[in-house]
């Protein structure tokens, strides 16, 4: 209902005719392909062309205020080349006269041939090019788009410009990897699907020993020519993993000519910076049959340290302010020795006196020196008080907000022709992305009992204070490299095909260097360490303390070295079947077979030696997609007119192999191989009632196979207690005739969770001309058989063996049960592995603007949008589980969340601004049940995290140097403030959070400066 409401709403609206859009052109007469070039990037067209059409074609010049068709139109005038404009708004340039049907119809509209087949078009996104007006709703990011937004990493542009990627922050907050992390629609990141270039990249591999979501991390935003992102489940098309959508990154391999960028950033407080340089270069060795692009890139990004900002200090405030027993008992490390007492209010022994402090926290501060009666009395005035300032060392304000980042990237790509029917192809891909991290990461609270002789008080006590030694130094780098090679074949009728292999690498590092102490005995006991150290009294004089601790240190060292694989090898094929009445049946096929595997490891953890086990995932996959325009655009009947189908079905057959514990001890312990077959579809229509409606449907399933932990650990405890009957043997309960034990964790009978997608929606003006061009699309993701805990407790599992017979584990009958009339034997497990019964389901709207406004006086203006709404996202345990709607709550999606802006051009000016919007949302977790949320509520002084709004600006000048002269053919100039108001995150005062809400940028405003040469 909700679904036909959007749709009828969204029919009333009509786009007001306008000009088509124009922009000042100075296109010299040059060869054609060169001249179209610089024409699609002074007018934003997309156009779609086979370069032998246009080989030694020369283009008239072209000057004036015009718009990019009639700028097209001149171009061409009397080349014998036409042209026109697709469905999707893509202008396909063909032949004059007009070829024979088919061939014609195959020529104007890819249909559903690989954009990769498309011979002449360089590029090596192996998937069908997607646009907007796809009977699926994709959204497609263009290169102008992402370079406006100013965004360091392809995930930071996501998370600010895809309303749909429910992300909160990057996972280098708070110290955590500098890798990416895209979640549409909440499902997680195993259940989003990053592709480049249509292909997959290496998984990375995780501490667990699975397969992360690939890194993207280190591919600069300057090397991407799009991003095409779906956000309903796709699995007909891309395979197990697309539950939550799909991203697929492709990349800029079409450039001739050389280029040079640079970036410089930072906060406006100078405390904070960040850099990136970017090189190009494209070239042809032989006249247009060979063609070679190149493309490296190196950045940085200097750590925030946490004392540049007030967001702790204002969260220890407010906490203090709306909940000081429960902050000063959570005994944070500042500048003092915090005490927090176990059992009541504190109370000072008796040969210190005796005194009731009438408070059950109080403070010594740091630089304490004088007697016991000093320190008594500094105790018992500090009491309910807490040190003024957080620890001035690496536990507090020298610690890092979030981790410090380094990416190196490189691209190279070489193509060559053999005739015209043949083209071979390499292609590589490098990403380096390091990050380092200083904070604390251990708990450094020490727990004193009461007749301790380091303990001052009459009850048992807890007390942390600054120990700059104990600070952790944590590094992370992950590298990926993908290799492929393949080549392409025209082959009769207009077939097309293609076949490659792939290799590639992900390695991942984690090394954490610090100093653990042997002190919690010396501090417990006030007597020598372990080994001979000098005493440690916190209470007695300061500077002691610290000419003892680092005679406690000792280095601490773990690292984790894991290394994941990536073998690929594909064929498609891509062609006509026949003609319709709106063009050509087409059809892509695609065989596919392919292996990851994360390599046995070795690790250190805890400065001791451990074996990570290998996993390994081979899929082989086979895949077809059908492109129908059955009725043309222009029939009589406005009920059929435009109809095109698509219809898309994939095999999988995958094996799944790993060890049943997360540590084994070897190669040889207990293994598991999982064989899974599977299909998927997706299909949907699209229809044109009118020149300025389209509608559109679709509908899909997808599979997300199971994690690793799904399959792991099935842990047994012993229960030698007889306190659970046993039904089928009365009078025997378990445990009164030997032990038994209960198994949990994963188990190798988990299967995947299963997902169905549907979507409708209508786009007004799709293409864009003589008015606002607005989608608007409701989709509904399902997905059951999640992996979830079994939920029965013991006696419940008994009293349903029938139900579960497999899960109640009984040793054989044996003579004596048969003697005492018992049909089967005494029960020594109880199975309760995780079980697919978990349901999860999303509903979402998504709308778009888009709205080129020419104004001949003042230039042009843009005005463009999305905005979700997200007010479903109900999760569901096994049966009888209660339903849950994460929606609006610390662990779950914004109900709304979107970005707009307008963009205004007048000649070599561009100027933009947009603004972002996170809406309200809890600091608690959607179960009521869920510890601690009560105490959140205290900590904040209220439920809510208020709305958040941050605007951006950008602005762009284009500088044109004369032909000939050795200088830089163009050079762009582009200032990018982001956070122009300065606006701070909201506090979030829960002691589970960084201090701030993680939708805001904690570096506040943020101003990068670009220059970009062409040669």
């Amino acid at each position: 209902m909700l679904a036909l409401s959007l749709l009828s709403a969204s029919c009333l609206a009509v786009g007001a005719a306008a000009a088509a859009p124009t922009a000042p052109l100075d296109i010299r007469a040059n060869d054609m392909a060169t001249a179209l070039t610089e024409l699609a990037r002074r007018t934003g067209i997309e156009l779609l062309y086979d370069r032998n059409l246009v080989r030694g074609l020369k283009a008239r010049p072209v000057r004036g205020r015009l718009s990019g068709e009639a700028a097209l139109s001149q171009l061409l005038a009397g080349s014998g080349v036409g042209y026109r404009r697709t469905p999707d708004g893509v202008i396909v340039l063909f032949a004059l006269p007009k070829p024979r049907p088919v061939e014609r119809a195959q020529g104007d509209d890819d249909g559903a041939v690989a954009e990769l087949l498309v011979v002449g078009r360089r590029t090596q996104n192996a998937d069908i090019r997607r646009t907007q007006n796809d009977i699926q709703p994709y959204k497609v990011f263009g290169q102008d788009e992402i370079d406006t937004a100013a965004r360091a990493t392809i995930d930071e542009f996501l998370r600010v410009r895809e309303p749909a990627n429910t992300q909160a922050g990057p996972l280098a907050l708070g110290g955590g990897e500098t890798r990416s992390s895209i979640d549409l629609r909440g499902f997680g990141e195993t259940s989003t699907l990053v592709l480049v270039d249509g292909r997959r990249m290496p998984f990375v591999p995780s501490t667990s020993g699975d397969f992360n979501q690939a890194d993207i991390n280190g591919i600069p935003p300057g090397a991407v020519e799009r991003i095409e992102v779906l956000t309903t489940t796709a699995g007909g098309i891309y395979g197990p993993g697309a539950v939550g959508g799909v991203v697929n990154i492709v990349l800029r391999r079409d450039y001739r000519g050389a280029e040079l960028t640079a970036h410089a950033g930072g906060s406006d407080r100078g405390d904070s910076r960040q850099f990136r340089v970017e090189g190009r270069l494209g070239f042809t060795p032989d006249h247009g049959d060979t063609d070679v692009m190149l493309f490296v890139s190196h950045g940085e990004a200097d750590p925030l340290q946490t004392g540049r900002r007030n967001y702790v200090e204002g969260a220890d405030r407010l906490r203090f302010a709306n909940n000081p027993e429960g902050y000063a008992l959570s005994l944070p490390i500042r500048n003092g020795v915090s005490v927090a007492s176990l059992d009541g209010n504190l109370i000072l022994d008796a040969d210190r006196g005796g005194a009731a402090l009438g408070a059950a926290f109080t403070f010594l501060p740091l630089g304490f020196s004088g007697t016991s009666a000093d320190a008594n009395a500094l105790l018992v005035a500090n009491a309910g008080k807490t040190p003024a300032d957080i620890a001035d060392d690496p536990s507090g304000k020298r610690g890092y907000i979030a981790t410090r980042g380094h990416t190196t990237s490189g691209l190279a790509n070489i193509r060559h022709r053999f005739g015209s029917k043949v083209e071979v192809y390499a292609d590589g891909v490098y990403l380096r992305n390091t990050g380092r991290w200083v904070g604390k990461s251990r708990d450094r609270t020490f727990l004193l009992s009461a007749d301790a002789p380091g303990n001052p008080f009459d009850q048992d006590i807890a007390l942390s204070f600054p120990m700059s030694l104990l600070s952790d130094e944590t590094s992370y780098s992950i590298e990926t490299n993908r290799w492929s090679a393949g080549g392409i074949v025209e082959l009769p009728h207009g077939w097309k095909a293609s076949a490659d292999y792939t290799v590639g690498r992900s390695i991942y590092r984690r090394e954490t260097l610090g100093a653990d102490v042997g002190i919690l005995s010396a501090v417990a006991s006030g007597q020598p360490g372990p080994r001979g150290e000098p005493p440690l009294v916190p209470f007695g004089d300061w500077a002691a303390v610290l000419a003892a601790l680092p005679t406690y240190a000792f280095p601490t060292e773990d690292k984790l070295y894991l290394k994941g694989h990536l073998v690929d090898a594909s064929v498609r094929l891509s062609g006509p079947l026949l003609s319709l009445p709106g063009g050509p049946l087409t059809a892509t096929l695609l065989v596919e077979d392919r292996e990851d595997r994360v390599a046995t490891s070795k690790t250190t953890l805890f400065s001791q030696s451990l074996e990570f086990p290998s996993r390994v995932q081979k899929v082989r996959s086979g895949y077809f997609e059908l492109r129908a325009p059955l009725v043309a655009d222009d029939a009589d009947n406005p009920l059929l007119r435009g109809l095109e189908v698509q219809l898309a079905v994939r095999h999988d057959r995958s094996i799944h192999e790993g060890a049943l514990q997360i540590l084994a001890l070897s190669e040889e312990d207990d293994r598991f191989s999982i064989r899974h077959g599977t299909t998927m579809f997706t299909g949907g229509a699209r229809i044109l009632p009118t020149p300025w409606l389209m509608l559109r449907t679709s509908l899909a399933t997808g599979e997300r196979p199971p994690t690793l932990a799904d399959f792991q650990g099935a842990n047994g405890f012993m229960l030698p207690g007889a306190t659970v009957q046993d039904p089928r043997r009365p009078g025997r309960p378990l445990g009164s005739e030997g032990s038994w034990k209960i198994l949990m964790g994963g188990s190798p009978r988990i299967g995947p969770a299963e997902a169905t997608s549907f979507s409708v929606g209508a786009v007004l003006n799709p293409q864009g001309r003589g008015g606002p061009r607005l989608s608007l699309d409701y989709s509904r993701t399902t997905v059951s058989h999640e992996p979830t805990w079994f939920p029965l407790t013991p006696a419940e599992l008994l009293a349903a063996e029938a139900q579960y017979p497999d899960r109640v584990i009984r040793a054989p009958v044996t003579e004596q049960d048969r003697a005492d009339g018992f049909a089967v034997g005494r029960v020594i497990a109880l199975d309760k592995t995780l079980i697919n019964a978990g349901r999860t389901e999303v509903e979402a709207v998504d709308l778009q603007l888009d709205w080129r406004l020419p104004t001949q006086d003042i230039g042009d203006v843009r005005v463009y949008g999305a905005l979700t709404w997200e007010p479903t996202y109900a999760t569901k345990g096994a049966f009888g589980a209660a339903t849950i709607n994460k929606v609006g709550y610390a662990d779950g999606p914004l109900e709304w969340r979107g970005n707009g802006g307008v963009e205004w051009a007048r000649g070599p000016l561009t100027i933009d601004l947009n603004a972002q919007y996170y809406a309200s949302y809890s600091v608690t977790y959607a179960d009521p049940a869920s510890a601690g949320n009560a105490e959140y509520i205290r900590d904040q002084g209220g439920e809510r995290v208020p709305a958040q709004v941050y605007v951006d600006l950008s602005l762009l000048r284009r500088f044109t140097a004369p032909l000939g002269s050795g200088s830089p053919r163009t050079l762009e100039a582009r200032l990018s403030i982001q956070n122009l108001f300065d606006r701070s995150p909201p506090i979030v005062a829960s002691p589970a959070n960084l201090g701030f809400s993680p939708y805001g940028d904690p570096r506040r405003r943020w101003i990068t400066a670009s220059l970009t040469a062409r040669f």
